[in-house]
């Protein structure tokens, strides 16, 4: 057989051969080069992950500089938050008392109202002719009355006069008599008089009470929020015409579980948190009124929780709030600085509080000095001989780790979460762009520790939030790999 007559099979088989000649010389070569690297003069190694020039995130390398804060653990007492809204301790509709045409509108929405101040008027022009006709009979029926009492007292002396004298036989019975019937008719008409008069008195007093009802005012200080009525307007008896809030003193209503319902009384102290235009605010308040008829639906009880106003007026009715009590004894709990919680959305879902810890990729267990093969030797010989190859050091990794948020106290803040202890290193400075980052790890680089946050000696809960840990954090939709480092459940995740 000659060579331009082999088999198309004979020819496959030889290109096979070259191929993997080729691959086996590749691979060689590869293993060349990294011995080269790993025997530099001297034994130097190559850059391994956090050295100056490596990957990783070690003193002098390339990750994000960060800040860290030491997680301790002190005895606080247990809370709870609950989500209330705001309500004005005082608001009324005023409706007026009797029918009329809105003759003037002297205050508008928004207008602050003194008591007794009068926000509308009714016309009341024909009532105000009705007094004055009123008043013009009152005149003449006390210049009668005046008249009448002057006869009264003219026949009431004559009458005294002839009684004497008949004592002393020099007046007659029947001059007695005469004088007795003058005196008694002017007592009556003076009586009448006296009577008419009280009656248009009554009658001026009833006009000046009708007119006194068209001027519509405010039961107690407070701000016009809602005109109900228009200038021109007629309004029925009963209409209603304005309504009036009292925002000097504000009630924060929540809605108590039956379970703890019984830790809470009038006159304890509570906090609530209220949207504010740099995020949240809050303010002292005191229970109240703890309603004791509850929903028997939901097995929730009222809770009221009183806050006095700033003098601007900045808290406002209607608002969304969440209302933070205390319950319970104090219990043994890890406290972080407020600035290691972030508040992670992962994709398009629920939002969720996390920090984030420092340590090693899970699974690679840090070493007492630093991170774990960091100046260890290889277990293997170098190619060729000379000294051994360091292992490349453990990048430092700042590890997303979902948290339950609790109370404050001071610059602190209670978070719950399983394998988190005291002594463990959480990222407080850097951290402001890690929820960005939709990665679980993040190499990093620590410039130092901060101790800026200041914690209570006392523990005594300031004006900050003191909120129970809420739900779990949610998964992400189709899960990541972040998934490992969040609590299972809530039931994994020790409540205080």
């Amino acid at each position: 057989m000659t060579e331009n007559e082999r088999s198309p099979g004979q020819g496959g088989w030889l290109v096979a051969v070259i191929s993997v000649s080729l691959l086996v010389a590749v691979v060689a070569g590869g293993a060349l080069w990294i011995v080269h690297l790993n025997n530099r003069p001297g034994g130097q190694a190559a850059p391994a992950a956090g050295a100056p020039g490596g990957m990783g995130g070690g003193a002098g390398g390339g990750g994000m500089k960060v800040q860290f804060a030491t997680v301790i653990q002190r005895t606080v007492a247990d809370s709870i938050e609950l989500p209330a809204t705001v309500e004005p301790i005082r608001s009324a509709v005023v409706g007026g008392e009797i029918a009329g045409r809105v003759k003037t509108v002297h205050l508008r929405d928004g207008d602050d109202v003194a008591a007794n101040q009068v926000i509308v008027e009714l016309d009341h022009d024909l009532m105000d002719l009705e007094q004055a006709q009123a008043e013009s009979v009152l005149k003449s029926l006390d210049e009668k009355a005046k008249s009448l009492q002057a006869q009264l007292t003219q026949a009431q002396f004559e009458y005294d006069r002839l009684a004497g004298l008949q004592q002393e036989n020099k007046a007659t019975q029947r001059e007695v008599v005469i004088a007795k019937s003058v005196c008694d008719s002017a007592h009556a008409q003076f009586a009448q008089a006296q009577a008419d008069t009280r009656a248009q008195s009554d009658r001026i007093a009833y006009i000046k009470r009708q007119i006194e009802k068209t001027m519509i005012r405010s039961p107690f200080d407070g701000q016009v929020t809602q005109l109900l009525t228009e200038q021109g307007e007629w309004l029925a008896v009963g209409s209603p015409v304005v309504q009036v809030t009292d925002l000097h003193e504000l009630l924060v209503v929540s809605n108590m579980p039956d379970r703890l319902i019984g830790g809470i009384q009038p006159g304890m102290d509570a906090t609530v948190r209220l949207p504010d235009v740099s995020g949240v605010r809050s303010v002292a308040g005191k229970i109240r009124w703890v309603i004791d008829r509850g929903d028997a639906q939901a097995h929730t009880f009222p809770v009221k929780v009183l806050l006095t106003n700033d003098s601007r007026r900045t808290i406002k009715p209607g608002v969304f709030a969440s209302c933070l009590f205390t319950i319970g004894q104090p219990h043994p709990r890890l406290l972080v600085p407020q600035a290691a919680v972030v508040s992670i959305r992962v994709g398009g879902g629920p939002a969720y509080d996390a920090i984030y810890t420092l340590g090693p990729p899970p699974g690679m267990p840090m070493g007492a000095g630093g991170p774990p093969g960091a100046g260890k030797p290889a277990t293997d010989a170098a190619v060729g001989g000379g000294a051994p190859a360091a292992m490349p050091a453990m990048p430092l990794m700042a590890i997303r780790t979902p948290v339950l948020s609790g109370a404050f106290y001071g610059d602190w803040q209670v978070v719950v979460c399983d394998g988190l202890k005291a002594g463990d290193r959480v990222v407080v400075r850097g951290n402001e762009t890690f929820a960005a980052i939709p990665a679980p790890m993040l190499p990093v680089e620590i410039t130092g520790e901060s101790t800026s946050a200041q914690l209570p000696p006392d523990l005594v809960p300031t004006t900050q939030p003191q909120a129970e840990p809420g739900p779990a954090a949610p998964q992400p939709a189709g899960g990541s790999s972040a998934d490992a480092l969040r609590p299972a459940s809530v039931a994994e995740v020790r409540r205080p």
